[in-house]
């Protein structure tokens, strides 16, 4: 629905990215409003696995935002690359992405577009350990859906329907934090197996799988896998939202008893920055890009868009993310 561009500020010099809407999109109100929302939450949830926007406005009509720059890769290309995770490299990314849902369901928020894509895997210059970022705060409930993975337009899903709740595809009005841990177990179970449990390439039968569809086993499809894993993902992905996971303190807490780890509370990322797993079935290491520091700046920074020198969109559409440039240009 936009561009990204890097982007420095003319009297302090420091990098960011900036994003604008498309002026197709800015004429929109519902668009405006959800453009202004993702704005608004990313920086009022002052999470540091959350991508920081500095600011928001509008600039001859054009709506824009500027947050941090950050550099590395989305879980879903880092699939793409490797395959599949072992259980350990998955749950680090989980619970570490679990704070930010954390924070988010505390101020009564809902994601409902969490997938892979929207998981930003930053590898920092200064720290030793990759950084997690949840992407794209910014979604609004829509009406009318066809299967795509981003907004083309007006009354098309807001999303991908693979990640998305029983309630959610029903189109329920009261979709509550247990979608969110339905789209996390959905996650997890694609990066420990590499394959989707609800299939399908028409959004009929996407929805079809989800509401009726037997789950399958993850045990069966990589047998690594403890067997106990598949009485969690019985839980992740119950139907009936009582018996799923109430919350995500819960559901990672659960999820790191599974994984061997020692505290069952949600803990920081301990993954050496290699810009690859480090234990992953099939895992080319290739060395990420250092990016700008995580922590977000000082409060009461305003940039105008005035004071920035736009330098280059990024090229891979991929990387098309708030608060990501993975090249030399990208759109979101």
């Amino acid at each position: 629905m936009g561009s990204v561009w890097l982007a420095r500020h003319i009297n302090l010099g420091s990098p960011v990215a900036v994003k604008f809407m498309a002026p197709t999109y800015a004429a929109s109100s519902t668009f405006l409003a959800r453009f202004e929302r993702e704005a608004r939450i990313a920086a009022n949830l002052q999470s540091p696995h959350v991508v920081y926007v500095q600011d928001y406005g509008i600039d001859d009509d054009t709506p824009y935002l500027v947050m941090e720059l950050l550099q590395g890769e989305d879980l879903d290309t880092r699939l793409e690359r490797v395959g599949r995770l072992s259980l350990a490299d998955a749950t680090r990314i989980l619970v570490q992405a679990g704070k930010a849902i954390r924070r988010a369901h505390d101020a009564g928020l809902v994601h409902r577009d969490l997938k892979p894509a929207n998981l930003f895997l930053v590898c920092a210059e200064e720290e030793p350990e990759e950084i997690v970022k949840v992407l794209d705060f910014g979604i609004v409930k829509e009406t009318g859906v066809r299967l795509t993975d981003e907004v083309t337009r007006t009354g098309e899903l807001l999303g991908s329907p693979h990640y998305m709740s029983p309630e959610q595809v029903r189109g329920e009005k009261d979709v509550d934090q247990r979608s969110d841990l339905w789209s996390l177990g959905v996650i997890l179970f694609y990066a420990v197996t590499g394959e989707l449990p609800f299939q399908g390439d028409q959004l009929g039968a996407v929805i079809a799988n989800i509401l009726v569809a037997p789950l399958p086993s993850a045990s069966r499809r990589a047998p690594d896998l403890p067997p106990t894993i598949d009485a969690f993902f019985a839980r992740a992905l119950a139907r009936d939202r009582a018996q799923r996971f109430q919350s995500i303190g819960e559901m990672m807490g659960d999820l790191r008893r599974l994984a061997g780890m020692a505290s069952p509370s949600i803990p920081d990322l301990h993954q050496a920055c290699t810009g690859a797993p480090t234990s992953s079935p099939s895992s080319p290491s290739s060395p990420s890009s250092p990016s700008s520091p995580s922590s977000p700046p000082s409060a009461g920074v305003t940039i105008s868009i005035r004071d920035l020198e736009l330098a280059a969109p990024a090229l891979s559409q991929r990387s098309a993310r708030p608060g990501t440039l993975t090249g030399a240009g990208s759109t979101a």
